[in-house]
Formats: C-alpha cells, sequence, structure tokens
C-alpha cells in the first residue's frame, strides 16, 4: 500500500510543476480542508480547489519551481475505510537549488471504490512568507468563527480552528 501512495503522492507533485491542475482536483473530495498552521481554507468544490491551488502555484512558479521530489514519511494508519500518511516534498528551481521543504499530512478516505482526501494539514512550507502576504491566497482562509461546518449530502463533519 506505501508504494501506491508513495506514486499518488509523485503523480500530484508532477501535476502541480506542470500545471495540471484538474489532474490534482481528482485526487480529493468536497468539501475538503486545508490547514496551514492555524489558518484553515475550506474548499467547498473543485472550482475552489482549482483557485487555491493556482494561487499557490504561482507563488512557487516566481520561485521558478521546476521539480518537487516527494517520498511517504511516516507510514499509513489505516482505520476501516480511512486513513493518514505524512509526505514530505523538497522543492528545486530551474538551476536545481533546493527552494524549499514540506511537510504534508493527508487525511484519506475511501468513497465509492476510490481513495479521497478529505483533510491537508501543511506542517512546514516553502514560499511561506511569500504566502503569507499574498492577498489573494489570504482572502482563502476561513476567519471570524471558532469552527466551520462541512456538509456532503447528509454528512456534516466540524472543521476546528486552532
Amino acid at each position: 500500500m506505501e508504494a501506491i501512495i508513495e506514486q499518488a503522492a509523485q503523480d500530484m507533485v508532477t501535476h502541480l510543476t506542470q500545471n495540471n491542475l484538474t489532474d490534482i482536483a481528482d485526487y480529493y473530495s468536497y468539501p475538503a480542508a486545508v490547514y496551514f498552521d492555524t489558518k484553515v481554507i475550506v474548499l467547498q468544490s473543485r472550482e475552489e480547489l482549482l483557485h487555491a491551488v493556482g494561487v499557490y502555484r504561482s507563488t512557487l512558479a516566481s520561485r521558478r519551481l521546476a521539480r518537487i521530489v516527494t517520498r511517504v514519511i511516516e507510514a499509513p494508519r489505516v482505520k476501516r475505510d480511512r486513513f493518514t500518511v505524512m509526505v514530505k516534498n523538497r522543492y528545486f528551481d530551474v538551476s536545481n537549488q533546493d527552494i524549499g521543504t514540506s511537510r504534508i499530512r493527508f487525511y484519506v478516505q475511501r468513497e465509492r471504490g476510490c481513495l479521497k482526501i478529505r483533510l491537508v494539514e501543511y506542517l512546514d512550507w516553502p514560499c511561506a512568507r511569500e504566502l503569507q502576504e499574498n492577498e489573494e491566497f489570504s482572502r482563502l482562509f476561513v476567519s471570524g468563527s471558532a469552527s466551520r461546518t462541512l456538509r456532503r449530502g447528509t454528512q456534516t463533519a466540524r472543521v476546528r480552528l486552532h
């Protein structure tokens, strides 16, 4: 299973590097939440994910992103149809200079026979300062309340904001 997950993680970063954002969106279930430290982006639709990933990718592109190397650093912890996995990405520019690393924990569940990402937690990420200063990226974050409800059909989940 770990080899399959590692290949999926590598495929996702390849799509990001090559600007194939619609392929990334196929890995997610909606709504989905993405945490950056104590901030959260709640993505209600594929279109919202495409916009958020596009803003993130443009920030990486400003640093001349050329490739990302990923590896699973924490074996999947499986509970029934759900599991978590942590990956570490190293980001390189066109001169093969290291422009940063990220540790990302994915919360995945099986839906109709397919594995889908429900929640992502960035423990650290490249271009953090640039992203914090990016007004368009800042507008994506949920603000104001202590939690937000994610709804999907009859399923409801609470996302706690730290």
